[in-house]
């Protein structure tokens, strides 16, 4: 879809070689506005009105340009971001400077597609090789290895335990001897402080575990504290820079959509897991929030989630072992099992999709949103 305006500048006619390019510095994709649309067409209009022949002016989505017939504005096209989904994977992929996005669920087909974001643009990536379709897999970058690593999942025919390395626009699957039991939906986060990847809990149709493990080197090792949290899936898993250590919240305990729904908040540091006072823990008790440190705002942040009735729409802030509700406008929907991630090279934390479960209806979402500096921006 595109806006076209037509501005008449004298009756010259106007004979020229070559066109001048102006391109502006902002963000692609921004938001067509009134203060948008008046500096570009103010740059293209200047060049007609001197006689400097045509102008190409490119301001994010607004592209103006001037010719003999006068000046013409035009939206580019957006590319068209991944389907609606919930349950994909993401991470920002920080040796390749992009968000990464794999898999996801519809409740019709379970997608295998590869995507990146960055600069505000979705693009689908085709690499020789990929996991197999699944969601709920975990995803993380491994800094200490340097690359994005994914593990488990569910598709409908099973529940999986593989490990995949994602870098160079290539994914490649890992052959480690020992690793976790296959599940879903696992808290997964690259603990800085520790210097390795943290995983823990997930399930199955079945069950849900309880158990802690780190990854580095190539190589999954089953830690054993003599503290943990109790088994759950859905949890919200982040490393909290500011503070220094891993925090998980919530989570789900029961079968059914986020049934048996947490409220817990713990701490994870040098091995050792610690239950922070009940007071410091205002969220509703839900599972499968977005939960990802907000380097531009210095805090844990935590957005949607599920407590097997309603999908929630509150933006929490973690900071100093103190959750603060954030009242931003405007603000995503509710949902559960969005996919997202920091994306460093843009910063802001990047939401895309999700399912907003409960009346009148469920469905799901393929919107994208970006949060820093204390608001939502739809990209």
């Amino acid at each position: 879809m595109s806006l076209i305006v037509l501005v008449s500048v004298g009756s010259a006619a106007f004979a020229f070689t070559h066109v001048p390019v102006i391109t502006l510095g902002a963000p692609a994709f921004q938001p067509f506005g009134p203060s948008t649309s008046r500096l570009a067409i103010s740059f293209a209009q200047l060049s007609l009105e001197r006689g400097e022949g045509p102008a190409a002016v490119t301001h994010g989505a607004l592209s103006v340009r001037t010719g003999s017939s006068g000046l013409s504005v035009e939206r580019a096209a957006r590319p068209d971001p991944p389907t609606p989904r919930f349950g994909a994977s993401m991470a920002y992929d920080a040796k390749d400077g992009y968000v990464v996005l794999f898999g996801g669920w519809n409740f019709t087909s379970y997608s295998n597609q590869t995507w990146k974001f960055a600069g505000g643009i979705w693009t689908e990536l085709s690499p020789t090789r990929h996991p197999s379709a699944r969601f709920a897999a975990a995803m993380t970058y491994d800094a200490a290895d340097g690359y994005v690593l994914l593990f488990g999942g569910a598709n409908a025919t099973a529940v999986l335990g593989d490990t995949w390395e994602f870098s160079g626009g290539q994914w490649t699957k890992l052959t480690p001897t020992t690793h976790p039991a296959a599940r879903y939906d696992p808290g997964f986060t690259f603990d800085a402080a520790d210097g390795y990847v943290l995983l823990f809990g997930g399930g199955t149709s079945t069950t849900f575990f309880g158990d802690t493990w780190k990854f580095v080197g190539g190589t999954w090792t089953r830690l054993t504290p003599s503290v943990h949290p109790s088994a759950r899936g859905g949890e919200g898993l982040a490393y909290d820079a500011k503070d220094g250590y891993v925090v998980l919240y919530g989570g789900c305990n029961q079968r059914g959509f986020c049934g048996g729904s947490l409220h817990d908040t713990w701490t994870y540091l040098a091995g050792v897991w610690t239950k922070l006072s009940t007071s410091n823990h205002p969220p509703p008790a839900s599972g499968g929030p977005v939960m990802v440190y907000d380097s531009v705002d210095g805090y844990v942040l935590m957005f949607g989630g599920s407590n097997n009735t309603t999908s929630f729409a509150s933006t929490w802030a973690f900071s100093g072992g103190s959750w603060t509700h954030l009242t931003p406008s405007p603000h995503p929907s509710g949902r559960v099992l969005a996919a997202f991630a920091y994306d460093a090279a843009d910063g802001y934390v990047v939401v895309f999709g999700g399912l907003r479960w409960g009346p009148p209806h469920d469905t799901f979402l393929a919107d994208t949103w970006s949060y820093a500096t204390g608001s939502w921006v739809r990209r």
